[in-house]
Formats: structure tokens, C-alpha cells, sequence
């Protein structure tokens, strides 16, 4: 049987929170929407359970705009995933990259106003009338986008972080800032611009 990439997309609602971490429900479940791989439009929702993997391993999911393959197009990585009755739940932390703080500008805008998934169908699913509900799928990346499908997927907050203090043995063996390197990643959207 060969597995089938999908990818959809779901309705956010922007919160204007300061931080650096994005939390919202990136698929809803027991919500049908009529969706098209392809092959002509059918019906379809997603279980609870059908993302139990992601749960497991939520840092090896990305977090990207429109799903764009680019390497510094990374926006984020996933930090925690929740299944819940209303849908799978995501907390991402986004990078401190110059990508990383126009996304999150761009969210607190109003600009990107949905989430996209994109899975590997795992299983056949199950027929429910004239729906395909899926039970099975392996989360592969997440992605802040313009057009969503499904209503149902809600952007709950942008919020800090706090990270503890580091050790003071640990500060004194941090190598000293390259300001030539800073400049270079910079260029490259890898690091924020800073002023010298």
C-alpha cells in the first residue's frame, strides 16, 4: 500500500500576547471539510488519536511558513503536543532568527491567519456516511499560512518563555561573541540583525 503526503490547512484566530512561543490547536477533530488531494473532492475529518504519534517526539516538527522547503525558512520547532477531545494541540517556540520575528509580527498583524499540516496518511481510515475520518497519521511539519480550509484550528496565545539563569561556571566558559560571524549569519537570516 503506498502511504499518501497530505497536507491541510485550518483557521487560526490571532492573539496579540507578547512572546516568543506559539500555542494553538493545529487540527480539529470531529470536524468534516471537503478537501481535494488530486483526485477529485471528498469529505473528511480527523479522529482523536490519529496524531498519537506526535505526541511522542514533538521536536522533530518544524514549524514553517506555507510549508516552504528552504532550510532558513524555519520559523520554529515544536516543544509539546496535546491531544485533546477538540483536536491536536501544539506549543512551538520560534527561532531568534529574522524569519522567526517577522512570523511572529506577522501573527500578532493579523497576517497569517491559519495552520497547516502536512501528514503521511498511516492507515485506510474508516468510512462514516459520506466522510473519511482518519485514525492514523505521522505529523511531518506545521505551517503558519494565509488560506485555511477547515474553521475549527484556533491560534491560543503568543507567550514568553522564561528560561532559568545560567550558571556562572557555565557563563565562564562561553566562548566570546565573533562580531565578524554575527554579521555573516545575520546576512543570511540565520541571526537577528543587532546593532554594534
Amino acid at each position: 500500500m503506498t502511504r499518501e503526503l497530505i497536507v491541510r490547512a485550518f483557521t487560526v484566530t490571532p492573539a496579540a500576547i507578547e512572546g516568543r512561543t506559539i500555542v494553538g490547536r493545529c487540527v480539529p477533530y470531529g470536524e468534516a471539510a471537503t478537501v481535494d488531494d488530486g483526485h477529485g473532492p471528498y469529505r473528511e475529518m480527523f479522529q482523536r488519536g490519529a496524531f498519537r504519534r506526535a505526541v511522542t517526539a514533538p521536536h522533530k516538527v518544524l514549524l514553517d511558513f506555507e510549508h516552504q522547503e528552504h532550510p532558513l525558512s524555519a520559523l520554529g520547532r515544536g516543544v509539546e503536543f496535546v491531544e485533546r477531545d477538540d483536536g491536536l494541540h501544539g506549543t512551538f517556540s520560534a527561532f531568534e532568527t529574522a524569519v522567526g520575528d517577522q512570523a511572529l509580527a506577522m501573527i500578532r498583524e493579523g497576517v497569517l491567519t491559519g495552520m497547516s499540516v502536512r501528514a503521511l496518511v498511516l492507515g485506510p481510515g474508516r468510512r462514516q456516511g459520506d466522510v473519511l475520518v482518519r485514525t492514523a497519521c505521522h505529523l511531518d511539519r506545521v505551517a503558519l499560512c494565509r488560506e485555511p480550509a477547515y474553521a475549527g484550528a484556533v491560534l491560543e496565545a503568543l507567550r514568553s518563555q522564561a528560561l532559568p539563569a545560567e550558571p556562572a561556571e557555565l557563563a565562564a566558559l562561553r566562548p566570546a561573541r565573533n562580531v565578524e560571524l554575527d554579521a555573516r549569519l545575520a546576512a543570511l537570516g540565520v541571526l537577528p540583525s543587532r546593532a554594534n
